[in-house]
């Protein structure tokens, strides 16, 4: 294994702790640092390993996750025109880097996009464990374990976050979605 991997597998340590944090936070600009924290981690990962185009995509993960995190912090909503630019920047390269039917579950983990840009958090945390769930299948075809085990860590983090702010919610606590 070689230094740049040993870094690899260190930063996926880090990734994996920063993504099962993220859905417990209370607010969506909590939610969404973490998530940006964990896509920093993502992309540099990518490219200790020599994945550019993976390091690609998770430059439009960063760049997503930062807008939405900014917005959020004002309590306003990113424009619409935002949305549609970072799909279409997806779903770019997603088609400049087809490899097989397994992308297709990568365009479908898209709607994640989706789920940080509006404000219901219960949304943002759904579309979470859908998106991790369809990540996770792909890294298991593609080999990538540790990836797959950071997703579905994700997906069980993010039910949990889901099954908690529900039951808060059903007991009458205020400002929780």
């Amino acid at each position: 294994m070689t230094t740049y991997q040993i870094i690899a597998q260190i930063l996926g340590i880090f990734l994996i702790i920063t993504c099962a944090i993220s859905p417990q936070m209370k607010t969506k600009s909590g939610i969404l640092f973490f998530m940006l924290m964990g896509n920093i981690l993502w992309t540099l990962q990518f490219v200790f390993v020599g994945a550019i185009v993976g390091a690609l995509i998770g430059c439009v993960s960063i760049s997503r996750t930062l807008i939405f995190y900014l917005y959020s912090r004002k309590n306003r909503k990113a424009p619409f025109w935002i949305l549609l630019l970072l799909l279409t920047g997806f779903l770019a390269i997603h088609i400049f880097r087809w490899e097989s039917w397994h992308n297709i579950l990568l365009i479908l983990a898209m709607a994640y996009t989706y789920g940080q840009w509006q404000d219901n958090r219960t949304v943002l945390r759904g579309t979470l464990i859908w998106t991790t769930i369809f990540n996770g299948i792909y890294c298991i075809l593609s080999g990538a374990y540790t990836g797959a085990m950071n997703e579905f860590i994700q997906t069980g983090s993010a039910s949990v976050a889901l099954w908690r702010y529900r039951k808060r919610r059903a007991k009458g606590e205020s400002n929780v979605i």
